[in-house]
Parts: C-alpha cells; structure tokens; sequence
C-alpha cells in the first residue's frame, strides 16, 4: 500500500489541493505523470477509497492522512504493476461469459458456440469476437468496449 499512499500524495502535491475530483486525478495519473491508462487510473482511485487512503466529499475527494509529509523518491512511477499487485484484476472473458449468458438468457454452449465460430472465422481475440457476436445479433455491447481495448492493449504490448 506504500506506492499507492505515495501515488495518492504526489497528485495531490502536484495539483496543490486537497480536494480533487476523479477526473482530476485520472486526468494526472495518465497526462501529466503518465503512469497508468484512463481504466487503470480509474482502478487506483477505486482502490484508494476502498482501502480508506482518500474519502469522497463534495463532489470530490479528500486524502485521509498527510500527503504533504509524503517524500517520493525521485524514481518514483508506481505503474501497473502496483495496482494489478494490489488490486488482482479479474479475467475479461470469464466475466463477459457469465454476464452476457445471464443477461441474454443464452445457454453458455450457444454462446461459445457462436464465439468460436466467428473466432475461428476471423482469427481475432475471443473477447472481440464476444462482441461481434453481440452486435451481429442486435445485442447491446457498448459497455464492455473500453475494457475490451484495455485487455487487447494489455496483451500484445507485453507479449503474451
């Protein structure tokens, strides 16, 4: 929790402010400092409230220690690596699978099956070809679209 508190004082520190609302602290993490993508910075603020290192107040958030007395150390960049350590994400396609069937009344076999059909057919990733499948058959998919990108980002720039 150390690199998130420290992660937590040095956008605080560079805003000049106690309070700040989660776009503010997205918008450092990703432009000015660029440690995470928009999704992951998303996470850390996630995962900063959920463990009591900032609170929500006023259309904002607050730090609940004294971020000016936190020193970095002029290396400092906590990366993804610290989130994924601290916040273990959750696979995309297990989770698409389990809400999609639910949401859709579809047997899990007729979903893969189709999935795999249009995998097979297209040589894409299984989680787009989840969202194919969703839009070939007038389905709502928009909402997994941002994560989606953040997984196939994930996978090809570090080679798995």
């Amino acid at each position: 929790m150390d690199d998130l508190r420290t992660a937590i004082a040095v956008i605080f520190k560079r805003k000049g402010s106690d309070r700040l609302t989660e776009k503010e602290i997205v918008n450092s993490a990703v432009f000015d400092l660029h440690w995470f993508n928009p999704a992951s910075a998303k996470k850390m603020v996630e995962l900063a409230v959920e463990i009591k290192l900032i609170r929500e107040e006023g259309g904002g958030y607050t730090p609940n220690f004294n971020y000016r007395t936190v020193e970095p150390t002029l290396d400092f960049s906590p990366g993804v690596e610290m989130l994924e350590r601290e916040y273990p994400r959750e696979s995309l396609f297990p989770r698409m699978l389990s809400e999609i069937t639910s949401k859709y009344s579809l047997s899990r076999q007729e979903f893969m099956r189709h999935v795999n059909r249009i995998k097979d057919k297209t040589g894409t990733d299984i989680e787009i070809a989840a969202l194919l499948f969703l839009s070939e058959t007038g389905r709502e998919f928009s909402d997994y679209i941002p994560e989606v990108e953040d997984e196939i980002m994930r996978r090809y720039s570090t080679g798995e």
